[in-house]
């Protein structure tokens, strides 16, 4: 096996972070914005579905959407975007 930087896991994590910094800062009403996310989700679970990692992906995926829409909702910071 090589480093981390070269796994499954570091491309999980690296998407997921992608994922986050185009849709965080969505309003809660943007509904065009939220199927765009829905479908970034899907395609996510999608590309990683047939991994010995599809557990840890769908787990993080959905603490991410979750985050998002936890913001979106007004959470304890309601999110802005920089």
């Amino acid at each position: 096996m090589g480093t981390f930087k070269q796994s499954t896991y570091w491309t999980i994590w690296a998407d997921c972070c992608n994922l986050h910094k185009a849709f965080f800062g969505i309003q809660e009403d943007d509904t065009p914005a939220w199927e765009q996310l829905f479908q970034a989700a899907e395609a996510f679970g999608k590309k990683y579905a047939v991994t010995p990692e599809k557990q840890f992906a769908q787990n993080l995926i959905l603490l991410v959407v979750n985050e998002i829409e936890q913001k979106a909702k007004g959470g304890i910071d309601n999110a802005t975007k920089k």
